[in-house]
């Protein structure tokens, strides 16, 4: 039988653990188990962390340092116009997190069948989709932000919300830091 707890952890932002908060590591880190292959899979696309909020919901969390993977998009992509460069690098991270999204679904039906501990605490909730944004650092990250969030948050929302998810958050890290702090259930 599958222990839950095994897979419970400080969550890292960055590389940096918050020692404060805690869920459960979806994806295999360095050394640790991977709920995945636990769950009888193989290494499928999944978020990194799951956690349970107050309010009986469980948030699928990944965190991405978002303005470096759209300044190689950008970079790889640099012979499209400007227009058509921003609505194709939001269809890629669409995608990607779709995916993640889908295969962390996947990974904790699969889990529940495995471990009663999963069953119960994952049944009968709402699922919610965090995407954190981490290592905005110079001042442009904050103005590529505003201006990408909006359109990347449509995008997932309408691809996810309704037949997967309730609710889709892009959130900056440190603000991801502040909101666990009020939301968080998970011991």
């Amino acid at each position: 039988m599958i222990a839950l707890e095994k897979f419970l952890e400080p969550i890292e932002i960055a590389g940096s653990p918050l020692e404060s908060h805690r869920a459960y590591r979806m994806d295999d880190g360095s050394g640790k188990p991977d709920m995945r292959k636990d769950a009888g899979l193989g290494p499928c696309d999944c978020c990194d962390y799951f956690m349970c909020e107050n309010d009986d919901s469980v948030v699928l969390i990944e965190e991405t340092r978002l303005m470096e993977t759209v300044k190689n998009l950008k970079s790889k992509y640099h012979y499209l116009a400007d227009n058509d460069q921003t609505k194709f690098i939001s269809k890629c991270i669409r995608q990607e997190n779709r995916l993640k999204v889908y295969g962390s679904m996947l990974v904790l039906c699969r889990l529940a069948t495995l471990c009663k501990d999963a069953r119960d605490l994952l049944e009968g909730r709402k699922y919610k989709f965090w995407l954190v944004a981490s290592g905005m650092n110079a001042p442009e990250d904050a103005v590529v932000f505003d201006n990408l969030k909006d359109y990347l948050f449509n995008e997932l929302k309408g691809a996810l919300t309704g037949n997967v998810i309730d609710d889709v958050e892009i959130i900056p890290s440190d603000v991801f830091v502040t909101k666990l702090s009020e939301h968080a259930a998970t011991p």
